[in-house]
């Protein structure tokens, strides 16, 4: 990835982000209840995503994971390449089929079939010497991310046309640390054959040297909703913190 490409989608994470904030901060002071915002952080990275990459030559197209998230797809004719944004904080890059919960832990129960069907671009890559073996008695089988339901799925017009079309499947990752900051961008390439993602280029150093620039004020409404949030962690109040974060997969 050129540099200009990196610090146009590093600006448009930065950008989005700030949008983001201040819309928080806009709702919680003009709604009586504006807890549902926090679910649009993706939405606002990924359009200003768009807007940022224009002069790189970055196509888009909307796409669903599941029934009612929507995200955007970026695609680099150029380069037979494509990516998606992702919050770092639910992705396993370990276990790519597997997401986190709210607290950063792996969880069983959600699969990221979308993302084990995206990788699948990444068939002809060659990945690093690795496979991920399970220990069964005295031998070892090989572990296959290729579930039946993914076959099928793969299947989907939708698919066939990305297989075709890219050779190179990314996903860019951003990390918010304690205080809200967005603090490290890297990209991220996903193996299909061993379920890990490597990283291919540490974008972090571009936040630096982005034109965007945050206030201490921006910052504001996340925080005092991450402390009540935790408040209610700690006394139990919120139920299945595996299963539903407040802005899971954002």
């Amino acid at each position: 990835m050129s540099n200009e490409m990196g610090q146009a989608i590093v600006d448009g994470v930065l950008q989005g982000y700030k949008d983001y904030l201040q819309e928080r901060r806009e709702k919680r002071n003009s709604m009586h209840i504006s807890s549902a915002y926090a679910w649009t952080k993706g939405n606002h990275i990924d359009h200003n995503v768009v807007e940022s990459s224009k002069n790189q030559e970055v196509k888009f197209a909307k796409a669903r994971a599941g029934y009612s998230w929507g995200y955007l797809q970026f695609g680099h004719e150029q380069t037979s390449s494509m990516f998606i944004i992702k919050n770092g904080k639910y992705f396993d890059e370990k276990n790519f089929t597997k997401s986190k919960d709210i607290r950063g832990r792996s969880s069983e129960e959600k699969k990221e079939s979308y993302i084990k069907r995206l990788a699948n671009i990444n068939d002809s890559v060659d990945f690093p010497e690795q496979v991920d073996i399970t220990k069964q008695g005295d031998s070892f089988e090989v572990v296959s991310f290729m579930d039946p339901e993914m076959l099928q799925e793969i299947e989907e017009p939708s698919y066939k046309e990305l297989l075709d079309k890219f050779n190179r499947f990314y996903v860019v990752t951003y990390e918010i640390d304690a205080e809200h900051v967005i603090s490290q961008v890297r990209l991220m390439m996903p193996n299909p054959n061993d379920g890990v993602a490597y990283e291919v280029d540490d974008l972090t150093h571009l936040i630096g040297t982005s034109t965007v620039r945050f206030e201490t004020q921006d910052f504001d409404t996340v925080k005092e909703e991450a402390k009540e949030r935790d408040a209610m962690l700690d006394y139990g109040i919120m139920f299945n913190v595996g299963k539903t974060g407040e802005d899971e997969n954002n």
